[in-house]
Formats: structure tokens, C-alpha cells, sequence
């Protein structure tokens, strides 16, 4: 019950945050039609429930650190968004990495800390804070899996079609 309640609410906490309102609306001004606004409106927020879920499993599951597999988890999760970003759409790549940005706002950021703070308090979890941490780098992953997918069924290659981004510019 506790983890169906937290997809619920990563869900609903993102779809009413205003900032991704905006913030979708400002790219699809900006990147026209280079992908599918529905990764965006769509996944940034499944992705903010399962980055929440996962880190509410951590904390009730009573493992012997959470914490730890909280760590491991973002460990592992943000080298796989770098290593997605070789092969999403370079427009993509930046929403899908400012998207991380917008789903920590004012609707968003309460309601995850006080749901890991409770949990990890009635657990005898030390914090519970990785929460945010997760609810940050799902969405990224999220809308990079899903703007590939849709990229795939819709006839294009695997490869990333422009040059890599440079790094340092002068």
C-alpha cells in the first residue's frame, strides 16, 4: 500500500508543479518538433514516482543500511543517463537534463522530504533524504529511455545524428 501511494504521489506532485508547466511549454517553443512533447509531459513524472519508490522501498524494506542502496542506486543510475545521452537527440538530451531541475519546486521538493522523513523515522532509518536524490535522476533517465524508444519505432538508428557536444568552448 505504501509504495502504490508513493507512485501516486510522485505523479501527482510533478504534474502539479508549476515549474513543469512551464518548463514544457518553454521547450517545446524552443526545440519545435524534434521530439515528442509526451516524453517530456509524460515520463518526467513517471520517472519522479519510481525514483521516489524505489528510494520508500530502501527505507521499508529493512535492510540493514538503506542509505546504502540508496547510494548505490544514484551510483549506478547517473552514469547510465551519461551513457544515454550518446544515443538521444542532443535537444532531448538537454530537456531531459533540465528536467531533473524542475522536479525539485515548491510542490514537489515538501512532499518528498516529509514522506522520507516519516518513513525513515518510524523505520529507525537514520535520515531518509536520498529520496531527492532519486526523485532527481529518474526523470532524466526516464525521458532519455523513452525518447530513444519512440525514436526507434519511429525508423531512426540508434546513433546519435549530431556530434558530440564539446565540452569546453572558447
Amino acid at each position: 500500500i505504501v509504495l502504490a501511494f508513493t507512485l501516486i504521489l510522485g505523479v501527482g506532485a510533478t504534474i502539479a508543479e508549476p515549474g513543469l508547466t512551464t518548463f514544457v511549454y518553454q521547450v517545446e517553443r524552443l526545440a519545435g518538433n524534434r521530439f515528442k512533447m509526451v516524453v517530456l509531459r509524460l515520463w518526467v513524472p513517471v520517472g519522479v514516482a519510481l525514483g521516489v519508490t524505489l528510494g520508500v522501498f530502501a527505507i521499508i524494506s529493512r535492510l540493514e543500511n538503506p542509505m546504502l542502496l540508496i547510494i548505490q542506486l544514484l551510483v549506478v543510475l547517473y552514469p547510465i543517463a551519461c551513457i544515454l545521452d550518446v544515443y538521444a537527440q542532443s535537444s532531448l538530451v538537454a530537456a531531459a537534463w533540465d528536467s531533473a531541475g524542475v522536479t525539485t519546486g515548491e510542490v514537489t521538493v515538501p512532499l518528498v522530504l516529509s514522506l522520507g522523513a516519516g518513513l525513515a523515522r518510524q523505520s529507525g532509518v537514520p535520515g531518509g533524504f536520498g529520496l531527492l536524490g532519486l526523485a532527481s535522476v529518474c526523470p532524466i533517465v526516464a525521458a532519455l529511455v523513452a525518447g530513444i524508444v519512440l525514436a526507434v519505432r519511429g525508423g531512426d538508428s540508434l546513433r546519435r545524428r549530431d556530434s558530440l557536444p564539446r565540452l569546453v568552448s572558447f
